[in-house]
């Protein structure tokens, strides 16, 4: 409804307000629409955590494979022989806790073993890949990896893609033995694997 009022001010001068209704809207019939944000990120701003993946062989492990069991029993004291090719298996490493693929722009892939049994190992050769294909992502051969030690490598990984279900296939590693020294035999001594996954970036 439209209508008009005066008003006299201090100085005896005339208002005129004229009131004119403008719009004329039911709520009833009123849509609003949904409003959706949308923002572009750059996945090299996004940070990643480092993936670290452990895997141990025990020398409980070892003995049982070797059928050495009778001879050389938990808690003794006692000689270890050398075994050729003690070690020949493929280890499944289950990432999938962490991602199930991944196509990469750039990262790393770092590799540790860390040799905590009685002996030393000798001829250590392995590779790292995806499950179930041929394609190396990494692959490592030690002479000798003494009692005690870290053997470490590191490779790129630009441009590769990564799956949650990996393999650590190791084709030989022999024990050495301790030769004429009997030694302690705690069957939790471990040969202990260490993979890290780090500074990834996703292709875009």
């Amino acid at each position: 409804e439209d209508f008009i009022t005066l008003d006299t001010l201090s100085d005896n001068s005339l208002l005129l307000v004229l009131n004119e209704e403008l719009i004329s809207q039911s709520l009833d019939s009123v849509e609003i629409s949904s409003v959706t944000t949308v923002k572009n990120v750059n996945l090299e701003s996004i940070n990643f955590s480092d993936t670290k993946i452990k895997h141990e062989i025990t020398l409980g492990d070892l003995i049982t494979s070797a059928n050495l069991g009778l001879l050389i029993q938990n808690q003794s004291t006692s000689i270890i022989p050398g075994v050729s090719n003690v070690i020949n298996d493929v280890i499944p490493v289950d990432a999938n806790e962490y991602f199930e693929s991944m196509m990469l722009s750039s990262g790393f892939l770092d590799l540790s073993i860390t040799n905590n049994l009685p002996s030393d190992l000798a001829n250590i050769s392995l590779s790292i890949q995806n499950e179930g294909e041929t394609e190396t992502i990494l692959e490592m051969n030690i002479a000798l990896l003494a009692t005690g030690e870290t053997a470490t490598m590191t490779v790129p990984l630009d441009g590769m893609t990564l799956y949650g279900n990996l393999e650590i296939n190791v084709t030989n590693a022999d024990l050495v033995g301790t030769g004429t020294e009997p030694v302690l035999i705690d069957y939790q001594d471990a040969l202990i694997t260490e993979m890290t996954i780090r500074d990834i970036v996703l292709l875009e």
